[in-house]
């Protein structure tokens, strides 16, 4: 395959400083709150997103966590990840806020007005705005959302975490045209800005004797990494759904299997077991759609 020359990744995928460092204990429990990236439609039987497994799940399931509630909904903004938190209290039969792990995935639909079915002529939802000239302000509120949350999480206990990226990068095939307003450089600067204000969440718990293990699980260049060599839009388009824009349970899979490659989790005894819970397992560079001629180490937390 020649090299790809339809979008502008980085030079090649970054460390990121943000990591879970301690292992997280058998069987812990798992939330996920956020977009359709993240919902469970597994038992979905029609529409582009029917039985499609996102990474979240795959991950548990990789991991071997129990999810305990996933109340990722599909066209939600940041906005709502509150009412997310309300439905999971009201949910939840005892209290595991301090036992578990919550997977975070939002705010790719604030920039497109999907709350509202996409109509710009809505009330509050002209968000032409957002993908243009509006767009880091747009950024910088749904920044300050997931920030809200995450403190809220971490008042009632919570104390691990694994907070995604947005898909802004043009190896989506969606997002090919988005090459125009500059996806890929915007994309960078807000997952920068990400984990500037990661960092601080968890320099601010510090402060009140807490230690919270925060990743940053930086999706757009996991996405470049397993797909960005693909040269042509065709030939990723097979990763993803009918829509374009969401990956298919096959790429949701490997992106779990690399997620999955940075956590360790204390009941790995079987080999096979330890090699994909405690970072081992390289097996996915070799297996990914598209395998990079750099086969580096690569940190997506």
């Amino acid at each position: 395959m020649g090299a790809n020359t339809s979008h502008e990744p980085d030079a090649g995928p970054a460390e990121a400083p943000l990591l879970l460092k301690r292992a997280l204990p058998a069987h812990t429990p798992l939330l996920i709150f956020g977009d359709s990236w993240a919902e469970g439609n597994s038992e979905l039987t029609s529409g582009p997103l029917a039985g499609v497994r996102g990474w979240p799940s795959q991950l548990a399931e990789q991991l071997r966590l129990r999810v305990e509630g996933n109340f990722a909904r599909g066209q939600s903004a940041s906005s709502s990840l509150m009412l997310q938190l309300e439905a999971a209290k009201a949910s939840l039969s005892h209290p595991i806020w301090s036992e578990c792990l919550v997977i975070v995935h939002s705010g790719g639909n604030d920039f497109i007005g999907a709350e509202k079915n996409y109509n710009p002529f809505a009330q509050g939802n002209f968000w032409i705005p957002h993908v243009t000239f509006g767009f880091r302000k747009k950024a910088l509120e749904v920044l300050s959302n997931l920030e809200a949350f995450l403190k809220a999480l971490a008042d009632l206990g919570c104390q691990n975490f694994l907070v995604s990226d947005l898909p802004f990068t043009s190896v989506v095939p969606a997002l090919q045209m988005a090459r125009l307003a500059r996806v890929n450089k915007r994309g960078r600067w807000m997952s920068q800005e990400m984990e500037k204000m990661l960092k601080d969440i968890r320099d601010f718990f510090r402060h009140e004797g807490r230690e919270l293990q925060i990743g940053h699980v930086r999706e757009a260049e996991l996405l470049n990494f397993l797909i960005g060599s693909l040269g042509s839009c065709c030939a990723r388009c097979g990763f993803f759904v009918s829509d374009l824009f969401h990956p298919s349970t096959e790429l949701h899979g490997h992106m779990a299997e690399v997620i999955a490659s940075t956590v360790k989790v204390e009941h790995c005894s079987k080999k096979d077991c330890k090699e994909t819970c405690s970072g081992e397992n390289n097996e996915l560079i070799n297996q990914s759609p598209a395998k990079t001629q750099s086969t580096g180490s690569f940190s997506i937390c």
